[in-house]
């Protein structure tokens, strides 16, 4: 790329490995919507049987980031493989949904990396990895690895009768969630025996899917007195398991409106500063875990490594170490951000920027180059 410059420049380098109404007649309050089958906001240490390294103590989505949480808003920590356990309530059956029934489950989530292709949020039934509780699912809300990106889906086991055996139905989105370490909403909405009534949302927009194993299925799903879990199933089984951190978890019998389930994602980024970038120095900074690998993240939080070097080049990134001083992989993606201030002579300049992974250059804040 060829292009004329002139002057001083800021480079930075990222790298990815109601109009008022008078009226007589009396106020009219609104309805509330039906309260929830049951939520979970960890805002105390759940009474719920715990089993693995759990924790109540994590930092939840908290304003002015997300205005809609208190500033000390906790969060549940899982450090797979981890999960909360909650039995059935056979007398009211309130957990279990049969065809007809319509059912909503929301989460706030915010992974810190998978060890697998599906990791479980909240899910009923298929508690152990073998026997007849191996295909007992009767709703599971999840996320999937998909393209590099991390992707909404729903699943649930129908039952067999006598002219078939039963059968696995997954539906999976075909967006996934956006780059970085934030904290992300997701929903989905059902109607068992009606497959076209499926809706996803992520981060308050309905996206598209597809039933993508099984079909789509007006036959009846799997309903017994199997447990609920958060953050795991199918025996416990690391790679199924969520790492990472959950808040705001709910069930509901009933079809959530769509602008109700957007109203839930409210999130007001604080402005992305440069760092302080001394003269004719390097400034590197180090961010992740990152969720994705198909797209720059929008948002990144505090930098997990800042240091300061002479060039614009790299030929591996800094050594990690565990608590026992011992060299460890970096494990998920991590994005690398290199700032400089330059000063260019007027005259004509080609840039060339090489990357085993994705890369953008920006001069004065405006993407230049991408590989």
């Amino acid at each position: 790329m060829v292009m004329r410059m002139q002057g001083t420049f800021s480079m930075l380098l990222a790298c990815m490995f109601l109009a008022q109404i008078v009226s007589t007649l009396p106020a009219v309050e609104p309805a509330k919507p039906p309260a929830p089958v049951a939520k979970w906001t960890f805002d105390k240490e759940s009474k719920e049987k715990a089993l693995g390294v759990v924790r109540f103590d994590g930092d939840g989505p908290r304003s002015p980031v997300y205005p809609g949480f208190a500033a000390d808003n906790r969060a549940l920590v899982l450090d797979s493989p981890a999960w909360l356990s909650i039995a059935d309530d056979k007398e009211e059956s309130r957990f279990d949904f049969d065809n007809g029934d319509a059912i909503t489950l929301e989460a706030w989530v915010k992974p810190a990396s998978f060890t697998g292709q599906h990791v479980y949020i909240i899910s009923k039934g298929r508690t152990e990895a073998s026997g007849a509780k191996g295909i007992n699912q009767n709703w599971a809300l999840r996320l999937r690895k998909q393209k590099g990106l991390t992707a909404l889906n729903f699943l649930f086991r129908s039952r067999a009768d006598a002219q078939m055996p039963g059968d696995w139905h997954r539906w999976t989105s075909t967006t996934g969630l956006t780059a970085g370490s934030r904290w992300h909403h997701i929903a989905i909405s059902y109607q068992f025996g009606k497959p076209e009534s499926i809706r996803g949302y992520l981060d308050g927009k309905q996206v598209k899917g597809k039933w993508d194993m099984g079909g789509a299925t007006t036959r009846p799903p799997v309903v017994d007195n199997d447990e609920v879990r958060i953050g795991s199933a199918y025996g416990g089984l690391r790679t199924v398991s969520f790492h990472g951190s959950l808040d705001d978890i709910a069930i509901h019998r009933r079809i959530v409106p769509a602008e109700e389930l957007k109203s839930r994602f409210q999130w007001d980024p604080p402005k992305q500063e440069p760092p302080r970038i001394p003269r004719g120095k390097v400034v590197v900074q180090l961010f992740g875990p990152i969720n994705s690998t198909a797209e720059f993240p929008r948002y990144l939080e505090s930098p997990l490594y800042q240091w300061q070097q002479q060039e614009v080049a790299f030929i591996r990134l800094p050594h990690k170490y565990d608590s026992w001083g011992v060299r460890e992989d970096w494990g998920q993606t991590v994005l690398m951000k290199a700032w400089s201030e330059i000063e260019l002579p007027a005259g004509e300049y080609q840039l060339l920027a090489r990357s085993r992974g994705r890369s953008r250059l920006f001069i004065d804040g405006k993407v230049l180059l991408e590989t």
